[in-house]
């Protein structure tokens, strides 16, 4: 089938582009509201995705601003309010087992219906383990082990958090851990 007369390239491309823009900032942002979402500008949130929504008299230059402005509010927004806790170098301590901390964020595409953006913390003891038997091969095997679990060209992990409440114990290993799970089974 041949493309209509008055055909434009960069018209079908921004309206194909509007639409896949336009889903992915109502997702994020859908906390303020679906589709029917009137633009606002009285709150941080409004503003931003005021900004960021594809409109259809929108210039290809105004088109590339919204793409590069809401690629900057997802990366701030990820790094917002993560809490890494942690000591002086001179000031560790050991005389318990040494603790591992992993941070995990959801991507917004990937939050569960009815969900928010996720972002999780886990930590477990590494038994057996002492300030006075852990060396930095230890240390660095431990990495990159948690590497190979997790690293992104590896697959890697999709952290889905989801509402059940689940716990699971073995002090021996050192996993003392509350889980939110999609399910049972999970």
């Amino acid at each position: 089938m041949a493309l209509p007369n008055k055909f434009s390239e960069t018209e079908f491309l921004q309206d194909v582009f509007k639409r896949l823009q336009n889903r992915a900032v109502t997702e994020w942002f859908r906390d303020l509201g679906s589709d029917e979402w009137e633009s606002e500008i009285k709150t941080p949130r409004g503003q931003y995705r005021t900004a960021c929504t594809h409109k259809e008299s929108d210039s290809v230059f105004d088109t590339l601003l919204r793409i590069e402005a809401f690629k900057r509010i997802q990366e701030q927004e990820k790094y917002e309010n993560i809490t890494v806790f942690g000591y002086p170098e001179n000031e560790i301590n050991f005389s318990y087992a040494p603790q591992i901390l992993l941070y995990f964020s959801q991507p917004s595409l990937d939050v569960v219906e009815d969900g928010s953006y996720a972002r999780a913390r886990i930590h477990f003891r590494w038994k057996g383990k002492t300030k006075q038997n852990i060396s930095n091969f230890d240390l660095t095997s431990m990495a990159n082990k948690i590497k190979s679990i997790f690293a992104k060209d590896k697959g890697g992990y999709v952290l889905h958090k989801g509402k059940k409440f689940a716990r699971y114990n073995h002090k021996d290993q050192g996993y003392q851990l509350q889980i939110l799970c999609l399910n049972e089974a999970e």
